[in-house]
């Protein structure tokens, strides 16, 4: 399956470090954050990868080409102007595949991508992969039903949180939900209100690289390893 890439952040809240580098290109340990998730999403068996870029958008299409791996193939999707997360797959479209996964740029999740694919791949929901394991300063942000619909995002009695990987039918980013930039959610909800937006549990930690103290949490991660 398709392995899309949201690469477009500022990483505003890294000061300095994102000064003059995208953010899944900040170095840790004398690596970029995006080696190591693709080094993870490589061994989880991912092959066709879709980076969708803007900020310094060249510095990620310089360093990942076709020559990275063997046997692993790179698209870009690159946008002039800051168009959001939804906006982002929206310019991509002509790129997307009909059923594919998405992982956020500053997102490390270590879970089971086997089990994942094995989910997604029997049905057409719409998937958001969360979990009650909090990483450091976040708040829970998805409301679930029993049967693991979600009913809501962003309510103040949420239970889960969005750990930054997702599976998606590209015909919910087919329309252009509001004035460019738009966000990713602008589609939630259609999707609820079709019964088809479906959290995928994992009790896996995950990790992200939004600020300083994020950023030192995963760099002890990877330490302990």
């Amino acid at each position: 399956m398709q392995c899309v890439l949201l690469l477009g952040g500022y990483g505003t809240r890294l000061g300095s470090l994102t000064k003059d580098l995208p953010k899944p290109l900040v170095p840790i340990m004398g690596r970029p954050f995006l080696d190591y998730l693709l080094d993870l999403l490589i061994r989880s068996g991912f092959k066709d990868f879709l980076f969708l870029n803007a900020y310094h958008s060249d510095l990620i299409v310089k360093r990942y080409t076709n020559s990275y791996a063997r046997g692993i193939t790179f698209k870009h999707s690159n946008e002039a102007v800051p168009m959001g997360t939804g906006g982002a797959l929206y310019n991509a479209q002509k790129f997307l595949d009909n059923r594919f996964i998405m992982i956020n740029g500053d997102t490390f999740l270590p879970m089971d991508y086997e089990a994942f694919f094995q989910e997604v791949k029997e049905n057409s929901k719409q998937y958001i992969v969360g979990t009650k394991n909090l990483t450091s300063d976040e708040k829970y942000n998805i409301n679930v039903k029993s049967d693991f619909l979600i009913e809501s995002i962003g309510s103040n009695d949420s239970n889960y949180i969005d750990s930054g990987v997702y599976c998606f039918d590209s015909y919910f980013f087919k329309q252009k939900y509001a004035k460019f930039p738009f966000a990713l959610s602008s589609a939630y909800p259609e999707m609820i209100s079709q019964n088809k937006l479906n959290l995928y549990e994992t009790k896996t930690q995950y990790f992200d690289i939004g600020t300083p103290a994020r950023l030192e949490i995963f760099q002890k991660y990877l330490e302990s390893l």
